[in-house]
């Protein structure tokens, strides 16, 4: 027990020391751009078919499952919605990273195991290539790059079988089915998602070359880096999308504290929507209607002006918004003078 948990800790500080000379070589020169476009060719383009396919099923299988549900309840609306939140937020990352890890690091595992055994990176250090930037830095940061780019392809898939779903039992537009899906998404909730895929990208390729870069010697340790590499790999995931849920669900309740403070200190605050001063309006030579009127409407307020017939209700709506102007006094709408306002614009 003893002997494992020390071989375990001694593995994680080795690969931290693994992960910390990655950032030290990516800016040391030569740069190998070419073999990092063949290996984003490979880990990108090369699993696009299998994430099309797996995220197309999600989004379909989603749909059919939960429709009965909201059915019940008469909130069928809501699916489009719940849909695209359930695959951006978590299935559609989480599932497409698992993908990449069984597939791309199990798959960097192997290939440098077998250059590791069959001593192609003794031969690289011999010729003077740095087999760590060469191998390592490119597999690392193609890995980090595709794998969001792949999650947003399985986003829109995703979206898209849901919308097959929802026309298997129903009839939806697809304008109708993207308005829904966009007055439910919101801009904090693809932040989180789009930048815990970057962790996973980058876990998933650094894991495959640490396993494969450090395979002993023998072919049996091939099938054993690749073996573990899609284990740790598939692992750090999970752990990875535990700890962002949390620090999400902790950021999203500051953010809510932060608006309910707001709103107290600002319902504390009066702020004039409407204010009238010292009103004067006469009609002919003796027919005074308004006589110093003030009040002032604040905002979140209602006010309602009650008087008998002549008493200058009419007068007074219609010198607010123009209509009339009184003989003497103020009127500010939104702290704008009305009268001044008027004054500039039938001069122009």
């Amino acid at each position: 027990m003893i002997l494992t948990l020390k071989n375990t800790f001694e593995d994680v500080g080795n690969a931290t020391m693994f992960a910390v000379r990655f950032f030290k070589e990516l800016f040391v020169p030569p740069y190998e751009t070419r073999q990092f476009l063949k290996q984003c060719y490979v880990i990108g383009y090369k699993s696009l078919p299998l994430v099309a396919i797996t995220g197309f099923i999600m989004g379909l299988v989603l749909t059919l499952q939960s429709r009965p549900t909201l059915v019940k309840f008469g909130a069928e609306s809501w699916l489009p919605g719940m849909v695209a939140l359930s695959l951006i937020r978590e299935i559609a990352p989480v599932i497409t990273a698992l993908i990449c890890a069984g597939k791309v690091s199990s798959g960097i595992g192997a290939e440098l195991g077998s250059m590791k055994v069959t001593e192609q990176i003794d031969a690289m250090e011999v010729s003077a290539i740095n087999p760590y930037n060469y191998l390592v830095v490119t597999r690392i940061l193609a890995t980090t790059l595709m794998v969001p780019i792949l999650v947003f392809f399985a986003d829109a898939i995703g979206v898209f079988g849901g919308y097959i779903g929802v026309n298997i039992h129903g009839d939806m537009s697809f304008y109708r089915y993207i308005t829904k899906i966009f007055q439910s998404l919101e801009f904090l909730d693809l932040i989180p998602a789009t930048i815990k895929t970057f962790f996973f990208g980058f876990f998933i390729g650094m894991i495959g070359c640490y396993k494969g870069f450090n395979a002993s010697n023998g072919t049996e340790s091939v099938g054993k880096a690749a073996n573990s590499a899609v284990v740790t790999a598939s692992l750090s995931i999970f752990i990875i999308d535990m700890l962002a849920v949390q620090i999400t669900d902790l950021f999203f309740k500051m953010i809510k504290e932060k608006e309910n403070t707001e709103q107290i200190t600002n319902a504390g605050k009066k702020t004039p929507i409407i204010e009238i001063k010292d009103l004067h309006k006469t009609f002919g030579k003796d027919n005074q209607v308004l006589k110093g009127v003030n009040f002032t409407v604040n905002k979140g307020e209602d006010l309602v002006i009650l008087g008998r017939s002549g008493s200058g209700k009419s007068v007074t709506i219609k010198c607010i918004v123009g209509l009339i102007t009184p003989d003497k006094g103020e009127i500010k709408v939104f702290d704008e003078n009305v009268l001044e306002l008027k004054k500039r614009n039938s001069m122009k």
